[in-house]
């Protein structure tokens, strides 16, 4: 793999939100099939809205909706556009670049995918949420070696059937992606264990091992949407949420995989997480 230079101090993140869990969070989880979110209505994990001009919320876009360098790495469902989902996704996709492409930044299709566990990127960084061992000024490729490492020397208790559904009850999701939950609680006890799993294979600490939305992005607002138009695209949002529930039902994503990326137009693939026997 080639040498990405270290590009953190250039990558504005702002304010974050500390979420915590514990065995509240558990019960909710069983109980509903998917962990609460105390932020929802906010971008999952992202300080509060910029001003007019300000670019996103975490510096991956800058205020005309280009891609920024933004490098890291991180545990994904990587899904193909044939997949239901991101069928489903790119109706929406398609709104959000003949009507709101001027705050709105459409997802490539070929970088749909459903995160199970994010990993070291500008964001922990300005944290200071790091892997053991992990420091700020190593390359992305030498933190990319590592956590390919202690990954590849673990078994992990993957669900044979990662079955989700989208969930058009959180109406306060953010609006640029669509809100997933496990289809039974069986899958979301399986998922929420495997993050925290893989966290400790990584030896990292993140702040939402329990309060994490699962979710897949179709666009990434990059600047602040003016009042009167958020009504129209609220409702175009949860209607399609409604409609694409109902249609899709519980489908199945693809098994976890670890991954870099520089920008959020792609993600390469550095290894499959292995199952259990």
């Amino acid at each position: 793999m080639r040498s990405i230079r270290p590009v953190w101090s250039n990558c504005p993140t702002g304010r974050r939100a500390i979420l915590s869990g514990g065995i509240a969070s558990l019960a909710a989880l069983l109980t509903l099939g998917a962990a609460p979110d105390p932020h929802e209505g906010e971008d999952p994990h992202c300080a509060p809205e910029p001003e007019p001009g300000h670019g996103d919320r975490q510096g991956k876009f800058d205020e005309n909706g280009k891609m920024r360098i933004w490098p890291g790495n991180t545990t994904i469902c990587p899904f193909p556009v044939t997949h239901p989902l991101a069928q489903a996704m790119l109706e929406m996709n398609r709104l959000v670049t003949t009507q709101y492409a001027a705050y709105i930044a459409p997802t490539p299709p070929s970088s749909y995918h459903m995160t199970i566990l994010g990993g070291v990127d500008p964001e922990q960084i300005q944290k200071g949420t790091l892997p053991v061992g992990i420091a700020p000024s190593m390359p992305l490729d030498t933190i990319n070696r590592i956590l390919c490492e202690r990954l590849a020397k673990e078994r992990f208790d993957i669900p044979e059937k990662i079955e989700m559904e989208i969930d058009p009850d959180r109406h306060h999701a953010p609006l640029v992606g669509a809100p997933l939950r496990p289809a039974n609680a069986a899958i979301a006890t399986a998922l929420y264990d495997l993050r925290r799993q893989i966290a400790e294979c990584m030896q990292f600490h993140p702040d939402d091992l329990m309060r994490y939305m699962f979710h897949a992005t179709y666009g990434y607002k990059y600047r602040h949407l003016p009042y009167h138009l958020k009504p129209g695209l609220r409702s175009a949002v949860h209607e399609w949420r409604r409609e694409a529930s109902e249609r899709l039902g519980v489908f199945t994503v693809p098994a976890p995989v670890f991954c870099s990326f520089e920008t959020m137009g792609a993600f390469t693939p550095l290894l499959a997480l292995q199952g259990r026997a």
